[in-house]
């Protein structure tokens, strides 16, 4: 117990926890210190833009600009006797500044090889699909005006009815990664539309729709090896021939890529059938049947954080490819989305909410509402600031790929 003859005044010190510069906060105040009696504040509201509670236990305030501030404190503080002793308190503020506004956007060489802009917005809509997909620079890649190495690629037959759906994410330690994820989404996407428009697409709906695939596995892989597997395969052969006619020095891994491949098609009045292919990171959600959940895919993974696998030669030997391809058919089919890591990692809190379904469909109705902009600038616009969104220590690109189906012809087939 401190005793009034032994209260010091000129020791006691408000303190407040680091603050971040233009957010609103309240807290706890930290009065250092000991005095006896009932402390009372006279002054709650500081000039450094901070207020004190009259008992001086909490404050709350925004202070804009970052630094180190000082002031003091009106106080009084009535001892046990009765007497009251007026003082000021000194108090200081640190203010960190906002990590938002450190980031800088430094634009890219427009005279560089393989030039791709910062951003990229494409959609087609169809009487049975609305496919649209987005890709936009990361704040990591736009701090060293280095290029975006995400890509994106979709193509929807109305003659047969399939979409083609195609996310890429080029490896951030590969030079010239930004023309690999363009040109394995272009040949690959190209590659199963045109695969799927021939024989080998009614092939896939019949083994599958028709007979037991599992029974069967020698087939299904026969016929995956007629589409999806070779448009896959067809892609590396792409990233090859790049590589053959460079005359720079450059090699394949400056050309790494991860490739998250979908097909979709509607077989019946209520049904779809999706086929997907992926290496590397990223996910492949389809929303269906109310509140149904189907991944598609397993993002690869290595053994230190942020590695992940590339589409090479060595996933086609012993079959490999194979295991990297999924298939459902699905009920009520809502909506079918491919993100690269750049959203997924960013977005979903952990890898248990990446496995919920409320978590897909917050996702999907946060990119849905940007859509439904009245005009195709707004869109587009509100698109690209949706795709900025904060997220704590998650910089990278971000990118999707989305197909929504028109609901209203559910029983109409």
């Amino acid at each position: 117990q401190v005793l009034e003859s032994d209260n010091d005044f000129s020791s006691l010190q408000f303190r407040l926890p680091n603050l971040v510069a233009g957010k609103s906060v309240i807290g706890n105040v930290r009065l250092d210190g000991t005095y006896s009696g009932v402390l009372e504040v006279m002054e709650k509201e500081l000039d450094c833009g901070v207020s004190i509670s009259r008992d001086g236990r909490d404050f709350r305030g925004s202070i804009s600009a970052p630094g180190d501030y000082r002031s003091r404190v009106a106080c009084q503080i009535t001892l046990s006797s009765g007497r009251r002793h007026f003082l000021f308190v000194p108090i200081r503020v640190t203010v960190l500044p906002d990590p938002k506004t450190l980031w800088k956007s430094l634009p890219v060489d427009p005279n560089a090889d393989y030039f791709k802009t910062n951003e990229d917005f494409r959609s087609v809509d169809t009487d049975e699909f609305s496919v649209c997909g987005a890709s936009v620079r990361g704040r990591s890649h736009a701090h060293k005006g280095s290029f975006r190495e995400d890509d994106f690629e979709f193509n929807v037959n109305t003659a047969n009815g399939w979409a083609v759906l195609c996310v890429c994410d080029g490896a951030g330690s590969s030079e010239f990664s930004r023309r690999g994820s363009e040109l394995v989404s272009r040949v690959a996407v190209k590659t199963l539309a045109r695969a799927l428009g021939e024989e080998s697409g009614q092939q896939l709906e019949d083994l599958i729709l028709t007979s037991d695939p599992h029974a069967d596995v020698k087939r299904l892989r026969e016929c995956f090896r007629g589409n999806i597997v070779m448009a896959a395969f067809e892609a590396l052969r792409a990233l090859e021939a790049e590589v053959d006619s460079q005359v720079n020095g450059a090699v394949f891994k400056d050309f790494l890529t991860t490739l998250q491949l979908v097909a979709c098609k509607r077989v019946d009045s209520d049904r779809h059938l999706i086929v997907a292919f992926g290496i590397g990171d990223g996910l492949i959600g389809a929303l269906h049947g109310g509140k149904s959940l189907a991944l598609l895919n397993k993002p690869d993974s290595g053994p230190y954080a942020g590695q992940t696998c590339f589409l090479t030669e060595d996933i086609f030997e012993s079959g490999g490819a194979y295991d990297r391809v999924s298939y459902r058919v699905v009920s009520q089919l809502e909506a079918l989305l491919l993100v690269t890591d750049g959203i997924s990692d960013a977005f979903f809190s952990s890898d248990t909410s990446a496995l919920q379904y409320d978590e897909w469909a917050r996702l999907f109705s946060e990119i849905d509402t940007r859509l439904h902009e009245t005009r195709s600038v707004e869109v587009q616009s509100a698109i690209y600031d949706w795709m900025t969104f904060w997220s704590e220590g998650n910089h990278d690109d971000r990118t999707f790929c989305l197909l929504k189906t028109r609901n209203d012809n559910y029983g109409a087939h």
